[in-house]
C-alpha cells in the first residue's frame, strides 16, 4: 500500500533535524538484524566494546538462524517495527543470508530496501550499516567449476557495495577481515570456520566483533583489552588484518565528524523542497516498477523518499553519491515521468560539497 501524505510529511520534519554530526560516539545503540551468523557474533560484539573503557553499548538483536533480509521483512515485520520503535537507535545492522547475494541478488536488494524503509520510518536517526559475510572456507564444496573463495568474496563484496549504494548505507567489511586473515596466514594454519566450513568458530566469532567494535566506533581494534581467549599470535594478526581493511573507513569518518554542521547541512537545507515534492507527487501512486535486470522487483514510493533523503545526509564522499545517483537513475528510468521528476529534483538533494 502506498504511504499516504499525512505519513510522508511526519517523516519529512523526522529527517528534515537530521544533522551532520558523525555518529561514531562513545555510547552506542545498536539493533542487529541477521541470522545464525549475527547471533554468534553479538557477544563477541558486546565483550569487545566492555574491553574499551572510554565507550559503552546497548544492543538488541532480531535475528534468526537462515533468515534473509527478505524473509525477515515477510515473516517478521512487526517484531522488527516494535524493535526499531523501543528506542532511539543509533546503528541499525542488517545481515544477509550468506549466500542471498550469490543466489538471489534481487531479493536481498528488496529485502534491504524494505526494511530501510520500516527504519526511515520508525527511527529515522538510525544509521544504516551492513554486515558483510565472508567466504566459504577453501576445500568447501560451493566450489566447483573453478570457483574460488577469493572469486566469493568479491561477489559479496560487490553486492553489498551495490545494496550499500541504492540505500544509502555503509559496509561492515567483515567478510574482508576474513580475506586478509587467511592471505596473511591460510588455512589450515589459521581458522576461522567452523566444521561446516560456513560458520565462524571461536577464532572466527571473536574477529567478527572485533571488526564490528572497530568499524561502528570508528577506533583501532587494539583498543579493547578483551582478547576472547585466543593466542597472542592470532591477537596481533587479528589487530594487522582489522586495520589493514577498515583503516581507510576510520580515517574517512573522522575527517568527516571534524566539521560539525557543514556538507550534509548544507545540502539538508538546499533539499527540503525536493523531498516534499516527492512526498507529494508519489503519495497516491502505489507501486513503481523497476526495469533492470531484476525486472520482478517493485518498489514503493516509501523506498524513494528513503533513497532520497540518504543520499541528501551522507557525508561528503563523491564516490559514494555518485554511485548513489546511477543507482537512482539506474532504478527509475523505466518511466518517463518518474525519470523526468527524479532528474529535475535530485540534483538539488547532491552533497552540497559537490555542488557549492
Amino acid at each position: 500500500m502506498a504511504l499516504q501524505v499525512k505519513c510522508l510529511l511526519p517523516l519529512f520534519l523526522a529527517v528534515s533535524v537530521l544533522t551532520a554530526e558523525s555518529l561514531h560516539g562513545k555510547n552506542q545503540d545498536v539493533l542487529l538484524i541477521g541470522n545464525s551468523y549475527t547471533i554468534y557474533t553479538k557477544n563477541a560484539f558486546e565483550s569487545a566494546v566492555g574491553g574499551d573503557p572510554d565507550h559503552t553499548l546497548y544492543v538488541e538483536m532480531v535475528a534468526v538462524g537462515g533468515s534473509t533480509l527478505a524473509a525477515h521483512y515477510l515473516h517478521r515485520f512487526g517484531q522488527i517495527r516494535s524493535a526499531l520503535q523501543s528506542r532511539a537507535w543509533d546503528i541499525v545492522v542488517m545481515q544477509e543470508h550468506s549466500l542471498g547475494p550469490i543466489n538471489n541478488p534481487a531479493g536481498f536488494l528488496q529485502g534491504a530496501i524494505d526494511i530501510a524503509a520500516m527504519v526511515a520510518q520508525d527511527s529515522p536517526g538510525a544509521e544504516i550499516w551492513l554486515f558483510e559475510t565472508w567466504a566459504r572456507r577453501a576445500g568447501h564444496t560451493i566450489y566447483t567449476g573453478g570457483y574460488t573463495p577469493a572469486q566469493m568474496q568479491q561477489d559479496l563484496r560487490d553486492q553489498y557495495n551495490a545494496v550499500a549504494a541504492v540505500i544509502g548505507a555503509n559496509v561492515i567489511p567483515v567478510g574482508d577481515v576474513f580475506e586478509k586473515s587467511y592471505a596473511i596466514r591460510p588455512f589450515p594454519q589459521l581458522n576461522l570456520h567452523d566444521t561446516d566450513g560456513s560458520h565462524q568458530n571461536d577464532a572466527g566469532k571473536y574477529l567478527c566483533g572485533l571488526t564490528l567494535y572497530s568499524v561502528l566506533f570508528d577506533v583501532p581494534a587494539s583498543n579493547t583489552s578483551y582478547t576472547g581467549g585466543v593466542s597472542a599470535t592470532d591477537l596481533a594478526l587479528f589487530h594487522q588484518s582489522t586495520a589493514a581493511i577498515t583503516g581507510n573507513h576510520a580515517s574517512a569518518n573522522s575527517s568527516n565528524s571534524a566539521g560539525g554542521g557543514g556538507c550534509a547541512a548544507q545540502s539538508g537545507i538546499r533539499a527540503w523542497s525536493s523531498i516534499l515534492l516527492l512526498m507529494l507527487l508519489f503519495s497516491s501512486t502505489h507501486l513503481i516498477r523497476r526495469r533492470s535486470k531484476h525486472p520482478a522487483i517493485w518498489v514503493s514510493n516509501s523506498t524513494l523518499v528513503v533513497i532520497v533523503t540518504r543520499l541528501t545526509y551522507t557525508p561528503c564522499n563523491e564516490l559514494q553519491v555518485h554511485s548513489a545517483w546511477a543507482s537512482l537513475e539506474n532504478l527509475y528510468r523505466g518511466s518517463c515521468t518518474i525519470r523526468g521528476l527524479v532528474c529535475r529534483t535530485l540534483p538539488i538533494a547532491r552533497c552540497a560539497c559537490l555542488h557549492p
